[in-house]
């Protein structure tokens, strides 16, 4: 276990290599080599799996050198990719760039770290003070929830660098403005649909036993449409140039997330897991409103204005990307 674990480690420079490499790719929005760079990994895990079992080979360290194998395919294929876009790395050093990369760095961190707090708090305390069966119901509940973000993950990627790319940054505060209200219609569509299948489909996929997680479903998938909203405008406040109203967003909420959880799952059990989740989610994404609102001049009326305009447009785009955002997961 131990030598196997070692062994594993150095998945994680393969990893990074690979993914700085696959961000100056979606800067330069080449998001069909993204999608199928993002494919690799799943895919061949999935194949690589079945062959193991099949010839009855499936042993950790076999499983080991398959994940080495295939980040090392990627890293390969994302040089391959960045070679054809013109991209070719040099190993030499900067420290004036590297100063400003560390500090951009450290404030996206920070909000994602708070991020994945928020994301997983819920889950954490009920595993700690409800019995164990709660918690099963309550991972459907977030998954089938969790299948809307697959949207917001597609928009984000596209998004990001189309904001960035703009001139002027009047031109890329109008851009946001334009796809977030775009983004926004279809979210509030697809949470009214999701919302009427998931008493079908829970039942349906993971047996009658699971009716317990309807109702908390039925909350977080409100709660998904105001955090993919939040993680939208956040990305959009990144390509402006500031990480750090994101990342504000989120270490406000985790306060929030906590005293929620310590009130209401104790009293509504599930129910008021989700409700917790729900309101920290839409604090988040009151705090970017705000905080694009304060700091670069965006009216919160101007991002929820109708707006169906080119809308096929942004659909197809979505749906190019949310293919590599889906096999990813």
């Amino acid at each position: 276990m131990i030598s196997a674990s070692r062994w594993y480690l150095i998945v994680i420079p393969l990893s990074l290599l690979s993914q700085f490499g696959i961000g100056v790719l979606q800067g330069r929005r080449q998001l069909k080599a993204l999608n199928w760079l993002m494919t690799i990994i799943p895919v061949g895990y999935l194949g690589g799996t079945v062959l193991l079992v099949a010839i009855n080979k499936l042993r950790l360290m076999n499983i080991v050198a398959l994940h080495l194998g295939l980040n090392l395919g990627v890293l390969i294929c994302t040089l391959f990719a960045l070679a054809r876009a013109g991209v070719r790395p040099l190993v030499r050093t900067d420290a004036a760039l590297a100063k400003r990369m560390l500090g951009y760095g450290l404030k996206v961190h920070v909000g994602q770290v708070s991020g994945h707090i928020n994301l997983n708090l819920d889950q954490m305390l009920i595993a700690a003070w409800l019995p164990p069966v709660s918690l099963g119901y309550y991972v459907v509940a977030v998954s089938a929830a969790g299948l809307s973000q697959i949207l917001a993950g597609a928009v984000r990627t596209v998004a990001m660098p189309n904001i960035a790319s703009r001139a002027s940054s009047h031109a890329r505060r109008e851009l946001l403005g334009t796809i977030f209200r775009r983004y926004w219609l279809i979210s509030v569509a697809l949470m009214i649909a999701m919302s009427a299948t998931i008493p079908i489909l829970i039942p349906l996929i993971y047996g009658a036993g699971f009716r317990a997680s309807v109702l908390p479903a039925e909350i977080l998938i409100v709660a998904a449409m105001f955090t993919g909203a939040k993680s939208v405008l956040g990305e959009g406040a990144v390509a402006l140039g500031d990480p750090w109203l994101i990342s504000k967003a989120n270490i406000i909420a985790v306060p929030v997330t906590l005293v929620l959880l310590a009130v209401l799952l104790p009293v509504w059990g599930l129910l008021g897991a989700a409700t917790a989740s729900a309101t920290a989610y839409l604090v988040e994404l009151a705090t970017v409103i705000y905080l694009l609102r304060r700091r670069h001049s965006i009216a919160p009326s101007s991002l929820f204005t109708l707006d169906v305009s080119n809308m096929g447009e942004m659909l197809r785009l979505g749906a190019r990307t949310s293919l590599g955002e889906s096999a990813s997961k």
